[in-house]
């Protein structure tokens, strides 16, 4: 399969959690970072060659690697800004699964403390937190 159909199926593909699409774009990261080094490598050596040797490179190779550079360079500015977005919506989840959990917390121990003191103790308690608003 070509790296612009695996490009395109990604971009497609429905992940059935932010978590997974995370991990896939963190993956292909990876891959194109590589991709991009090494189309780096090849176009470094190409230009050494010109400048040591005077031996050109094949042009059409040149443009083919230089385009494929630039391809490669804005997907992963893509992915980038998307893992952004993944990292941000996950930390949001969590922040809100935490103060939904907190606020059970803090219910249960007002059920515990109302059962466990004594009335005149419990309502004692409840008017110094009614005092800090």
């Amino acid at each position: 399969m070509s790296r612009e159909a695996q490009e395109l199926e990604t971009e497609d593909q429905a992940f059935a959690t932010p978590q997974e699409e995370l991990t896939a774009l963190e993956e292909e990261k990876i891959e194109l970072t590589q991709c991009v080094s090494e189309i780096e490598r090849q176009l470094s050596s190409a230009r050494s060659s010109v400048y040591h040797g005077g031996q050109y490179a094949d042009p059409v190779w040149f443009r083919r690697a230089s385009d494929a550079k630039v391809h490669n360079t804005s997907r992963l500015k893509w992915i980038n800004q998307r893992i952004q977005q993944l990292q941000r919506q996950l930390g949001a989840d969590k922040r809100a699964k935490l103060a939904a959990r907190d606020a059970t917390r803090e219910r249960r121990f007002i059920l515990a403390a109302k059962q466990l003191l004594p009335e005149s103790q419990y309502y004692a308690i409840w008017q110094v937190v009614n005092s800090f608003d």
